[in-house]
């Protein structure tokens, strides 16, 4: 699993694998999502858009319930308790070809 950091320009500011095996490929791509995000407030990030190419962790993370196994929803959890130290999170679902950096990252 991987996470790419860019700035507003698309420049990469951090990239971070993770190794491991997950339930499902919702418990990954959620997992990624919240190193994401613990990643952006590590970094002090105030304005961040997580993006991620799993539909259902997106819409989770949007707020929809009861759409994802229990495993990934344990990292939704945990992400949500985090989403106070960002001014405008939001959460982007991109297609999976799109997410190259992220999948180049992991190799």
């Amino acid at each position: 699993m991987g996470v790419v950091a860019r700035n507003y320009r698309g420049n990469i500011l951090s990239t971070q694998v993770y190794r491991g095996s997950s339930a499902s490929v919702e418990s990954g791509e959620a997992y990624a999502m919240l190193k994401g995000v613990e990643l952006g407030v590590s970094r002090k990030w105030p304005r961040v858009i997580f993006e991620g190419n799993c539909q259902n962790v997106i819409k989770a993370f949007e707020g929809q319930t009861n759409i994802l196994s229990w495993d990934a929803q344990v990292y939704v959890d945990a992400a949500g308790l985090l989403m106070p130290k960002f001014h405008f999170p939001s959460f982007v679902w991109i297609p999976r070809i799109t997410n190259g950096a992220a999948h180049h990252a992991c190799r």
